[in-house]
């Protein structure tokens, strides 16, 4: 974790710790935000029963705060004027059942912001390197309502990813929320270690088939990403050495057999403007990427790819359905040692995709859709090229891929042999109406 700077001036003192049934009538010019916003979170299972809030004009460091406040409270921030910001120059962690929640209208936003002389690479901090032994459960922690805003000075150096996770065995709620990406990831989760020994908390309601196998899943870093808007840079006269690397970056290739609440959801979300990925996934277990936009900004520049997918040696399947990726030069990357179930997206974009041509045969199953082609994929090319075609950038595939006006199946891999002789391989796409209703997640 990123350390906090070190200093001899007293810390400020932190606001009263509330009760949450007793903290709007305190406040009450803010007793209808904060009404609403307790109410939505005790709506969805993760009410708390002390609340703090954090008020713009209070402190110069509202990070120096987080370190003085217990466990499982609701931190609430609220900015009392439309440019009210608040101010971070240190960074946050975010302990155990800890909410960070902004007290703004819905599709409004609460903005932190990380001035120059922040110092750290990332503004909220969650979990460890390693696995503590005996990993016990973290409590989910929200994270909604936000503006996180740092502040770039011209050289992209201020901050890395703007939430950076690592291990823990809990469930990381980031929702609703707007991120101006600087160098990196609007959410890095990156567990390198193995979760090998880590237990699935009680609490996690397991579905029926889990139950059957509740002895094989194991506990670990759940994520969901769901409806926040991440912008990229909006010029374009900016070096692309400066350009943010991802949008949301998740790499943990050990972590396996997540129960399904825990396993990666991106879905619901926009990404705006230049990045070089929209979305990077690098899991060893099941995941999922649903209805997510990827589109240009209003001065028209693209991210240069949409999603860069990578497996591990455990052959996680992705399930990549019903999302709009309108990109610079590729929709889809692909690496080995996964199964991918894709269906319903459109894609816009120089080449649909993108796959390494050395171990990475693709095993496709046909979708059998009849006439309709209802889980069919579209994608139209971005350039002035009437070459190019819905199955350029795959090298090795045996089976089909449908799209609405072709289909993708049985390329020959570079040393000549067919893809259905290369069964040994690394790699499958899997694309079934089973899986589809995931979609519904």
């Amino acid at each position: 974790m990123t350390s906090a700077v070190t200093s001899t001036a007293s810390p400020p003192t932190a606001p009263p710790v509330l009760s949450c049934n007793a903290i709007a009538s305190a406040y009450p010019k803010k007793s209808s935000q904060i009404t609403s916003a307790l109410e939505r979170l005790e709506a969805e299972g993760h009410a708390r029963r002390n609340c703090v809030l954090i008020d713009h004009s209070d402190y110069a460091d509202a990070g120096a705060i987080f370190d003085q406040l217990d466990d499982e409270i609701t931190i609430l921030l609220s900015s009392a004027t439309k440019n009210g910001d608040i101010q971070l120059l240190t960074p946050v962690t975010l302990k155990s059942g800890q909410h960070l929640i902004g007290l703004a209208p819905r599709g409004k936003y609460v903005q932190l912001k990380a001035p120059r002389s922040f110092s750290g690479s990332h503004m909220v901090e969650v979990g460890d390197k390693t696995f503590k032994g005996g990993e016990t459960e973290r409590k989910p922690s929200v994270i909604r309502g936000i503006h996180f805003a740092p502040e770039w000075d011209g050289k992209r150096k201020s901050v890395d990813s703007i939430i950076f996770a690592q291990c823990y065995n809990g469930e990381l709620i980031v929702k609703d929320n707007r991120f101006t990406l600087d160098r990196r990831a609007a959410v890095f989760l990156d567990c390198k270690q193995s979760n090998e020994g880590v237990s699935v908390p009680v609490s996690v309601v397991l579905n029926s088939d889990e139950m059957e196998k509740r002895s094989l899943l194991r506990g670990g870093p759940g994520l969901l990403f769901d409806n926040n808007r991440v912008d990229g840079l909006n010029s374009k006269h900016v070096d692309a050495w400066l350009y943010p690397n991802e949008g949301v970056f998740i790499k943990m290739p050990e972590v396996i057999n997540l129960p399904k609440k825990y396993q990666p959801r991106i879905k619901d979300n926009q990404f705006i403007g230049i990045m070089k990925d929209a979305i990077e996934l690098e899991s060893g277990s099941d995941a999922s990427i649903l209805n997510n936009t990827v589109k240009p900004s209003s001065t028209g520049v693209f991210a240069w790819g949409g999603i860069l997918l990578i497996g591990s040696s455990s052959k996680p399947l992705y399930t990549v359905a019903d999302n709009v990726l309108e990109t610079k030069f590729w929709g889809i990357k692909i690496k080995s040692n996964f199964r991918l179930s894709m269906a319903k997206n459109q894609i816009t974009s120089n080449e649909p995709f993108k796959q390494d041509k050395e171990n990475s045969l693709v095993i496709v199953s046909e979708v059998d859709d009849g006439d309709s082609c209802e889980a069919c994929n579209t994608w139209k090319t971005n350039s002035n090229s009437s070459n190019v075609e819905s199955c350029k950038g795959l090298h090795n595939i045996d089976g089909i891929i449908h799209f609405e006006k072709a289909t993708c199946g049985n390329v020959i891999n570079p040393d000549g042999n067919s893809a259905s002789r290369l069964v040994h391989a690394a790699f499958w796409i899997v694309i079934t109406m089973s899986t589809l209703a995931m979609s519904s997640i």
